[in-house]
């Protein structure tokens, strides 16, 4: 299970620190045209890709909204203490998503000021350090239990913190840089290594018949998580300065420490 997530991982983040890279190097418009031709490449690939249907014996025709209601009840009824985990994982999505993924770019571009150059580098490095954190879950994969849990959602929180006192108080530009840079570093190794936790504990906390099925549901939230954290920051930061926006942050991270320790007790 550790190798498929750190599979998982590595085909997400390795993209981010080549794209990181090539976008310091090349500019933005050599980006696109490469987007446009991997993106053709993939059409491409996917017409020769042929898939049986699911064996699904006597059930019948079964749609995918079948199988989320069927997770749904699963989960109410019978597993929620799964089900919370779930909701904290997609807590913690719509936290990750917006304020790495709008508020780092936002305050590196427009707050700081710096260049495609500098902001490539950094971003690479955010891309790069997530790679190492699924490497090392992958090495350690036997100690990641669930009781180490709130043990990484402590660490992603404290992660905020610094970036939220450098951009308060004053500082030199290429001070706040180094800041936000290593703490989003903190902030993908610790998010990693809670997804390598989770991730896991949601799949064994269910019979095999219904993995699938709650796993897709999980997905799910996640995904429908990651617009609302981007509209919300979006908006927060252009109403708000940066360091209050990352101290409200801090504050929502910290305050998921409780129900976390609660879910965990669980398993």
């Amino acid at each position: 299970m550790a190798v498929v997530n750190v599979v998982n991982q590595t085909s997400t983040l390795v993209p981010a620190v080549l794209g990181g890279v090539l976008y310091a190097a090349v500019g933005a418009m050599p980006m696109m045209g490469l987007t446009i031709v991997g993106f053709g490449a993939a059409a491409v690939v996917e017409c020769f890709i042929r898939l049986g249907a699911p064996d699904r014996g006597d059930a019948g025709r079964v749609t995918a909204v079948d199988d989320l209601r069927a997770a749904g009840r699963f989960l109410t009824r019978e597993r929620p203490h799964v089900l919370h985990l779930v909701l904290i994982c997609a807590a913690l999505n719509f936290l990750v998503t917006g304020y790495a993924e709008v508020g780092f770019p936002y305050m590196v571009r427009t707050v700081l000021g710096f260049g495609s150059t500098a902001y490539g580098l950094a971003y690479g490095l955010v891309g790069a350090s997530g790679l190492l954190g699924a490497l090392v879950g992958g090495r350690i994969a036997k100690s990641l239990s669930m009781r180490r849990f709130p043990m990484a959602i402590a660490a992603f929180s404290l992660t905020i913190l610094p970036q939220a006192l450098v951009m308060t108080i004053p500082a030199g530009g290429v001070m706040r840089l180094a800041v936000l840079t290593a703490s989003t570093c903190g902030t993908m190794i610790a998010i990693t290594l809670a997804n390598l936790i989770a991730v896991p504990a949601i799949q064994m906390g269910c019979p095999e018949d219904m993995t699938g099925k709650v796993m897709s549901l999980a997905l799910s939230a996640s995904m429908c998580a990651q617009p609302l954290g981007q509209i919300a920051y979006g908006w927060a930061y252009s109403v708000h300065p940066a360091g209050a926006v990352l101290a409200v942050t801090f504050a929502l991270a910290t305050a998921m420490l409780p129900p976390v320790a609660h879910v965990t007790r669980r398993f």
